[in-house]
């Protein structure tokens, strides 16, 4: 989001309001599922497929892995995706 301010020279309250329809339509067709999910202390591994049916007779499988720390917080330090098919 803040490359698309920056970009645009939007403010954060004028690039969700932009972003944010796109964003919802997206959602409604991608079904998530959860693999696993470790937590040991601050750190914290999230698994799980995503499964993309946006475009009519096509339809995209990820795996997503989701690396957390915990900041006074939870934060993302690093995500992995692998396409399945």
């Amino acid at each position: 989001m803040q490359v698309a301010m920056a970009k645009n020279g939007l403010t954060r309250e004028q690039t969700i309001e932009e972003y944010l329809p796109i964003f919802q339509g997206f959602a409604k067709c991608k079904k998530l599922e959860l693999i696993d999910e470790v937590i040991e202390s601050d750190t914290a591994i999230i698994s799980y497929q995503s499964t993309d049916d946006c475009v009519e007779g096509q339809v995209h499988t990820k795996k997503e892995v989701i690396y957390m720390v915990y900041e006074d917080g939870w934060k993302i330090d690093d995500n992995d995706i692998q396409e399945l098919n």
